[in-house]
């Protein structure tokens, strides 16, 4: 069976959305931008990297997954093919108004899925993939454990939270820039510094998000 499951990962949401807070206060203060209250443009520069740094999270926290569950195993976006006999454990935990579905994989590695408890179509899908994977589970007897598919080199939790920290600097960063172009401010020292970030920020995003933006390579 085919499922396509949409739901919002809320510690994302929450890292993203404090590193976007921090970075909108710290990155006025790294430019050396002056605080003139009377400046029209700079009175609404923050307030609008605040709304940027919310919006950013959320669609960063947004996740839309697709997943084949038959008989060869669980076929996923970031591992390939799971074979029944490399998942570890289930676990579902029982939150306040929410479920989450973990899959712990062998080698340390896991599927984490939360659910809100709701009557609407993405829930019923939900739960027809956990029954589903249940039962496809219990029925699979202990077999000799093949490797898991990894993910490329930059696909891990910490290389990705990376990459979104990054990708957040760039869209906070680029309308401090250009304030600084527009009241004539920018400086060498400033201008070789930005260089410096883009330059490395660009090249690393498009490595850690290389699936996204290229399609998968494997």
């Amino acid at each position: 069976m085919e499922y396509n499951i949409k739901f919002i990962n809320g510690d994302r949401l929450l890292a993203i959305g404090l590193a976007g807070m921090i970075l909108s206060m710290s990155l006025p203060i790294y430019l050396k931008i002056n605080f003139n209250i009377k400046e029209a443009l700079m009175i609404g520069l923050i307030p609008s990297m605040l709304v940027i740094s919310c919006i950013t999270a959320y669609f960063a926290s947004k996740r839309n997954e697709y997943f084949l569950v038959n008989e060869d195993g669980l076929h996923t976006s970031k591992h390939g093919l799971v074979k029944w006999s490399e998942v570890h454990s289930l676990d579902l935990e029982d939150r306040l108004e929410a479920e989450v579905l973990t899959i712990r994989l062998r080698h340390n590695e896991k599927i984490v899925i939360p659910s809100r408890k709701e009557e609407s179509p993405n829930r019923q899908t939900f739960v027809a993939f956990r029954e589903d994977i249940e039962k496809r589970f219990s029925e699979e007897p202990n077999t000799e454990v093949g490797a898991i598919q990894e993910s490329y080199a930059y696909g891990g939790k910490g290389y990705r939270m990376l990459g979104y920290t990054l990708l957040l600097t760039l869209c906070l960063l680029t309308p401090y820039v250009l304030y600084v172009l527009v009241i004539g401010d920018m400086t060498a020292k400033k201008f070789v510094s930005v260089i410096v970030v883009y330059s490395v920020t660009l090249p690393m995003l498009g490595r850690i998000f290389r699936e996204e933006i290229f399609g998968k390579t494997k």
